[in-house]
């Protein structure tokens, strides 16, 4: 009995010993092999699932070298790893220290992709790290269950590259990524763990693709693509919600239109889409898109505050206000919805109204300017001038740059009789825009009355 016998036995039971503890299926393999000593069938609550990795063991001192920093190389032979990287299930070489009684593991198709150039070299064996915390035992089942996923994502990346298959949706996903300051790579990866999730029969395609039966592999495929390129939809309309944010109107147009070209029920992409025509003037468009968005999704309420702000710009005010107590309904601290009645109720001339709407909106936010404006204008046309000085100035001091407020303040101090403040109030909004129509309006009204 040959000592490398008795050492890679003692490896394979070893091995045995830690599925055993994992709760998973070691299937050794029978008959004569190439670089494969058999497989792992990795098990949920008891039951096998269909998921192997393929485990190649390696018994004894001879294969392993550790240098001063105590990490391990392993000696591996490059006919092997060429074999291992074009094999059919992610393949994992387990490495046996007689010596400490403990194996080191490393998923080796992960390393080849990392070292595209080691396939390359002229030599007949190559040096492989394996990190320290890679101990083959119970603790690394988690890490374990992950191999098979990635495995599957790989498999995905080379049958768009190396298939001939349609690459669009991988040029966008990166055009897309690059727009959007992300990291290609990490983006991609995203989009593949979602293909992995549509369930599609993707092993079974690669498998007839690899057999040449094109036809056959084409419906799974192509239905794998339909999936991604919904998913592809979603990813175009988060962009063009960050461009709007951005107050980029032409690009998140743009985003949201690719958006509703793929999936035309993407509500989301519709209502930002129908925020850009609203802004550009376009009010029977944007109406049209906020609506479609209502109905294919009633409970989200961006729609209903857009199309209460379109209604309202409409002058539409009693449309708009029904608009804006359905968001409210869905969201009951919706700031804008609140402060927005509230600015239909004042146009309506319903003060009451307006003044409670605008008090909710400050209770949720009492920095909200547009609020105390709007509280301002309320007590300035009821001649209560001192309350509206105080809305003014609490308007003004949640924002600096807020001229309207500013220059109305000035004319509720002309009417209180406070005429230095209110050429005060002028002359800063003045100093910031000179031709400022309605502070030019309250110094020619100043300057008449002395």
């Amino acid at each position: 009995m040959s000592e490398t016998w008795v050492q890679d036995r003692t490896a394979i039971n070893y091995l045995e010993k830690v599925a055993i503890s994992l709760e998973w299926m070691w299937r050794e393999q029978p008959l004569l092999d190439r670089g494969i000593d058999g497989h792992i069938e990795i098990c949920e609550k008891g039951k096998p699932t269909g998921k192997l990795i393929a485990v190649q063991s390696k018994g004894g001192e001879s294969y392993f070298y550790r240098g001063r920093d105590e990490n391990l190389t392993l000696s591996l032979k490059l006919k092997h790893l060429s074999y291992w990287n074009e094999f059919a299930l992610p393949v994992i070489v387990i490495g046996y220290l007689p010596s400490e009684q403990v194996s080191y593991w490393i998923y080796i198709q992960e390393y080849i992709d990392r070292n595209p150039d080691l396939l390359n070299l002229k030599q007949d064996t190559v040096s492989v790290p394996i990190p320290s915390t890679n101990l083959f035992n119970i603790e690394s089942k988690q890490l374990l269950f992950s191999i098979y996923d990635a495995y599957i994502e790989r498999t995905v990346r080379l049958v768009f590259e190396n298939r001939n298959l349609d690459m669009t949706v991988i040029e966008q996903l990166e055009s897309i990524a690059r727009k959007s300051s992300i990291d290609p790579n990490n983006f991609e990866m995203t989009v593949l763990s979602r293909i992995l999730e549509v369930g599609a029969p993707l092993e079974k395609s690669v498998a007839l693709l690899a057999q040449g039966q094109n036809k056959e592999a084409r419906e799974p495929l192509e239905s794998l693509i339909t999936d991604t390129e919904k998913y592809l939809a979603n990813q175009y309309a988060w962009l063009a919600g960050s461009f709007l944010q951005e107050s980029n109107y032409e690009a998140a147009k743009k985003f949201s239109n690719k958006s509703i070209a793929i999936n035309p029920t993407d509500f989301y992409a519709l209502n930002i889409r129908g925020a850009c025509y609203a802004q550009a003037g376009d009010l029977n468009n944007a109406e049209q898109d906020f609506q479609k968005a209502l109905e294919i999704s009633p409970n989200f309420a961006a729609p209903f505050v857009n199309k209460g702000k379109t209604l309202m710009d409409a002058r539409k005010h009693q449309e708009a206000i029904n608009m804006f107590d359905e968001a409210i309904r869905r969201f009951p601290n919706k700031v804008e919805a609140l402060r927005m009645k509230g600015d239909c109720h004042k146009h309506l001339q319903e003060y009451p109204q307006a003044i409670s709407s605008y008090n909710e909106a400050l209770q949720l936010n009492n920095k909200d300017a547009d609020a105390w404006k709007g509280l301002g204008d309320i007590f300035g046309y009821q001649g209560k001038f001192d309350i509206s000085i105080d809305a003014y100035t609490k308007a003004i001091e949640s924002d600096t740059h807020y001229l309207i407020a500013l220059s109305n303040r000035g004319f509720a101090k002309y009417h209180k009789g406070d005429r230095n403040g209110a050429r005060n109030d002028f002359d800063q909004v003045l100093s910031v825009d000179p031709n400022n129509e309605h502070a030019l309006k309250g110094l020619k009204r100043l300057n008449g009355a002395q």
